[in-house]
């Protein structure tokens, strides 16, 4: 009977031991595809970014002329507000999903959130663009008119 409570207690022991690395494992991998997700929801707010800045310069180079380019010009800028609005969420997600994994103290932690900070920068950059360029926009109208 002793020797058969030794092996119980060695398999019992054995049992622990692989259901810790099993523990150890399934965090690590949960962090590793909540990364990854991180990583696509960035890319893709990166990318709508990366439209929002191009057409914003090509905005800034417009020079309307007339009223009929001031008043087309203003049309085109609340369509791109309107998208840009529509886009918000997306951007807030990532930011907030970026939090969430520091809190939950995720081993890359100090990049996502670095990377996250970078996009909400950018996209309040551009935010700031638009609203001074609505201004500006109305001053010519209004000079125009």
């Amino acid at each position: 009977y002793i020797f058969l409570r030794e092996r119980l207690n060695a398999l019992d022991d054995g049992w622990n031991e692989l259901d810790q690395m099993w523990h150890q494992k399934k965090n690590m991998l949960t962090e590793a595809m909540q990364y990854q997700m991180f990583v696509r929801d960035s890319n893709q707010a990166e990318i709508l970014l990366n439209h929002q800045e191009a057409y914003l310069a090509r905005e800034r180079e417009q020079q309307p002329r007339s009223l009929d380019d001031v008043e087309m010009l203003i049309k085109k800028h609340e369509d791109f507000v309107t998208t840009m609005s529509a886009n918000e969420d997306k951007i807030q997600g990532v930011c907030s999903f970026a939090q969430r994994l520091c809190q939950e103290n995720h081993y890359l932690g100090d990049r996502i959130l670095s990377r996250a900070s970078i996009i909400n920068d950018r996209y309040a950059a551009n935010r700031q663009f638009v609203d001074n360029f609505l201004i500006l926009i109305v001053q010519h109208f209004v000079l125009m008119k």
